[in-house]
Order: C-alpha cells, then structure tokens, then sequence
C-alpha cells in the first residue's frame, strides 16, 4: 500500500512540474502585464493631472488657479500654497473693517476677563435669570458684538 501511494505523490509531482513548465511563461507575461503603468495615466504636467491637484490644495479648481499652476509648475504652485507671501493683504476696504474690530484692538486675556465678568453679572441679577447674556447686554446697551449701542 505504502509503495502505491509512493508511486502516486510521484507521478502527480511530475505532473505539478510538467503544468509550472507549460505556464511559467504565461504567469510572467500576466506579473509584467500588471507591473507596467497603464495607457490612460497622467502625464506629468498635464492637464489630467492638474485637476485633481488644483482641487485638493485649493478650495477647487477654477481658471485662475489652472493658469498660475500652469505659469509655475506643479512644486512651485505647491510651495506658494503652502507658503503663501506675507505681503498678500485684504482689499482696503475690509482691512478698515478688521482694524476697527474691537478684537483687534485690545489684547485678547483682556476681552476674556471683561466677557466673563459681564456674565457673572448678568448671571446673578434675579430679574435676568430666565434670560440669555446676549439678551441681558441688548438690555444693557450693547449690540451682539459687545460694544456699546
């Protein structure tokens, strides 16, 4: 018995080399066929590969991002992203309006304290307690943003 299933492991182990002889060739053309880089990938600066760029590092693509990426080159596009320059300022018109912001006026631990002492405030009159601090400081005199009206 021992020898007939000795005598099957080899025949079937001559039959194992006999079909990794026949298709040897053909898993290395499928392992080659799969390594190489396929027709429809992107070439390095086109168009094809400067949407998704433009929409991952931007808030989306639009025509004057697609020119200056175009103009600069996909790393220095990046690096200006990335980097932006410190002289890039708003409009003159929104820069008054920031200016005037009380937050960019007074340090900010100083707001902070004044708030939260205006809450205590607010918090501990018997009359308001039902109400919200924004509405107690309207009643006060002061607008939504904390300044006087």
């Amino acid at each position: 018995m021992k020898a007939a299933i000795s005598a099957a492991f080899i025949q079937l182990e001559g039959a194992v080399r006999a079909v990794n002889r026949a298709v040897s060739p053909f898993f290395l053309l499928l392992v080659a066929s799969c390594s190489s880089v396929p027709g429809n990938a992107p070439v390095p600066g086109s168009q094809t590969e400067e949407l998704p760029l433009l929409n991952r590092v931007t808030w989306g693509a639009n025509a004057s991002s697609a020119r200056a990426l175009a103009r600069m080159g996909s790393a220095r596009y990046l690096e200006a992203q990335l980097r932006p320059a410190e002289e890039a300022a708003l409009p003159p018109e929104a820069q008054a309006q920031v200016d005037a912001m009380t937050i960019t006026q007074r340090p900010l631990a100083e707001l902070a304290r004044e708030l939260e002492s205006r809450r205590k405030a607010v918090t501990c009159r018997p009359a308001t307690s039902g109400l919200s601090v924004s509405t107690v400081a309207r009643m006060d005199g002061f607008d939504g943003m904390g300044k006087p009206q």
